[in-house]
């Protein structure tokens, strides 16, 4: 299944990107290089971030380093102010559900 993610920057903007499998990868890769933050699944937030990072970064949203884009310890740089998944299947709109169910199993 597909993920995307809606950022919101500290300038005020608002993307949305896709998680590849190439991003998913640089995550576990962060993780493993970094065993301070434990596994992905201890620090969940981080993990978040840094998917939606890679992702953006992949998409030309932004150009600096992970550190930078999480802590925004340059002002004057690209940083993430907020990150939420969206939900592919909420994007989805059923139509004629229902329209043409019989009242009963005889169709009155």
């Amino acid at each position: 299944m597909m993920q995307r993610f809606k950022l919101t920057l500290v300038d005020g903007s608002t993307h949305v990107v896709t998680r590849t499998i190439r991003d998913q990868v640089a995550c576990e890769t962060y993780f493993r290089a970094n065993k301070r933050y434990g596994s992905f699944s201890e620090s969940p937030f981080r993990a978040l971030a840094f998917t939606a990072w890679s992702a953006a970064k992949s998409a030309g949203i932004v150009n600096v380093d992970f550190d930078q884009f999480l802590e925004a310890t340059d002002p004057t740089l690209v940083s993430l102010l907020d990150v939420e998944g969206i939900d592919d299947e909420d994007d989805e709109e059923v139509e004629s559900l229902g329209e043409d169910t019989p009242a009963d199993q005889f169709g009155n």
